[in-house]
C-alpha cells in the first residue's frame, strides 16, 4: 500500500517529468476508513514530501491524511479537510480550472460520485460514473 501511495505521491502529475505543470494543481485524496488510521497518516507524510500542492479529504478517518500533512511540513492552507460531500464537491467547484489535475479517490462507501457528479462539465457524462442506477441514487 505504502509502495503504490508513494510512487503516486511522489511522482505523479499528469506528465513525464513528474513535477506540476501548474502550481495550483489539485489532488483529492481519500481513503476513508478501510485502510485504517495508518495507513492515512502514511499517506498524509508521502503528500507532505510530494510536488501535490493542496489536499483535500472528507470523512472521518480521512482527516489524518490532512492532519499528517501538515504534521510533515505541509502548510496548513493546503491542507483541508470535509465533513460530507456536500460542501467539499462546493469547495472543489470553487477552485479548479482547466488544465487543473485532480485525484478523486475514496472506497465504495465514501460514494465519491457524489462529489464528481457536480463538477462535471458535461452532463450527460454522468452515466460514465460508478453507481447511477435508481436503487444507488435513492441511497
Amino acid at each position: 500500500m505504502r509502495t503504490k501511495a508513494g510512487q503516486f505521491a511522489k511522482g505523479h502529475s499528469g506528465n513525464p517529468s513528474g513535477r506540476p505543470k501548474r502550481a495550483d494543481e489539485q489532488f483529492l485524496i481519500d481513503l476513508w476508513e478501510s485502510n485504517g488510521k495508518e495507513a492515512h497518516v502514511a499517506i498524509g507524510a508521502l503528500v507532505a514530501e510530494s510536488t501535490i500542492t493542496n489536499v483535500y479529504t472528507y470523512g472521518d478517518e480521512a482527516s489524518a491524511i490532512s492532519q499528517s500533512a501538515v504534521a510533515h511540513g505541509m502548510p496548513t492552507n493546503t491542507a483541508h479537510h470535509f465533513k460530507n460531500q456536500e460542501e467539499l464537491s462546493a469547495e472543489l467547484q470553487k477552485i479548479i480550472s482547466s488544465g487543473d489535475i485532480i485525484l478523486i479517490k475514496g472506497s465504495q462507501g465514501s460514494r465519491m460520485e457524489k462529489v464528481i457528479k457536480p463538477l462535471l462539465r458535461n452532463k450527460q457524462d454522468v452515466r460514465k460514473l460508478v453507481r447511477q442506477e435508481y436503487v444507488w441514487n435513492t441511497r
